[in-house]
């Protein structure tokens, strides 16, 4: 019988366009069920007014949530649209860069300090690449979140204005400094829990690997995450909004709460959707074009294999 490792260690190399669209569906799903918790949290880091009250320090989290129930409850989805537009092709680009990296870098597979170090480098890769299609939107997103008479069309035009191109990537670089740490964290964690999965041969699928490695990625750099949210929600210049941070301990923990309980389904409910997605059979017309390069491949002559 095969070891779990002898099984990764053969395992094809993903498909890109079975990655891409695998992702974007599995990450559209997260974020539709997931984004009141979203709302929530961005509010609570925020130092904008909500219902006429401050959400800052000063107010209890159970407060904010309290006054977005009673007084605009239909706008715990305010932002939606420019956060699936950002995050759909971002999660694609993120996913493909992230498969095509990790199968590229050299290194053993079977030694696991070198493969903890390609999860690492491949998610850095991945999320550096996705901030250009998912910065722009997530500020929107966040502008939208906090000032409940915002539209899309005026965030946008009223960033534009300001600054210009800037002002669409405003928090761009807050954005890489929580998301690349992130994404360290998230999958070095899970590929180290779903291989001893693999290596001590469980049948049941379990969805435990991705609720932990979403619950540590989000505690540890949810300072970060508030930094970038007074960055793009709140117009704060990066180095002001780090010295608050560095400076008050409470910041630091702010909106952690629901940002754990976002981040843990949202880990099990995109990385389970991802492996669904992976293993279905897609239509031949979204994949005709991998399905060609695979059919060429097969009929070149091949080396002998080492295994």
């Amino acid at each position: 019988m095969c070891t779990g490792t002898e099984v990764a260690k053969r395992a094809p190399r993903a498909d890109p366009v079975r990655v891409a669209i695998s992702a974007m569906l599995a990450v559209a799903v997260s974020r539709v069920v997931l984004f009141p918790i979203d709302t929530f949290k961005t509010l609570l880091q925020s130092s904008a007014s909500v219902g006429g009250r401050v959400g800052g320090l000063d107010v209890p989290p159970w407060r904010v949530v309290l006054d977005v129930v009673r007084k605009r409850p239909f706008t715990i989805y305010h932002g939606l649209l420019p956060s699936i537009l950002s995050s759909v092709p971002a999660q694609a680009l993120y996913m493909t860069v992230y498969e095509l990296t990790r199968a590229h870098l050299p290194g053993n597979q079977s030694d696991k300090a070198q493969d903890w170090s390609r999860v690492a480098i491949s998610a850095a890769a991945g999320n550096a690449v996705a901030a250009l299609a998912r910065v722009p939107a997530e500020r929107i997103k966040q502008k939208m979140q906090v000032d409940p008479s915002a539209t899309l069309l005026s965030a946008v035009t009223q960033s534009w204005r300001r600054e210009g191109l800037r002002g669409i990537y405003r928090g761009f670089g807050a954005q890489i400094i929580r998301d690349v740490p992130y994404a360290v964290v998230l999958y070095v964690t899970y590929e180290h829990l779903r291989t001893r999965q693999i290596e001590m041969q469980l049948q049941r699928v379990h969805l435990s690997p991705s609720a932990i490695a979403g619950l540590l990625a989000s505690v540890s750099t949810n300072p970060l995450d508030v930094v970038k949210t007074r960055v793009m929600a709140d117009g704060e210049p990066l180095r002001s909004a780090m010295r608050s941070v560095i400076q008050n301990p409470r910041l630091m923990l702010r909106g952690m709460v629901p940002r754990s309980l976002q981040k843990m389904p949202s880990s099990m409910i995109y990385l389970a959707c991802y492996r669904l997605f992976m293993n279905l059979n897609l239509p031949a017309s979204l994949t005709k074009v991998s399905a060609r390069k695979r059919i060429h491949h097969r009929l070149r002559p091949q080396p002998h294999s080492q295994h």
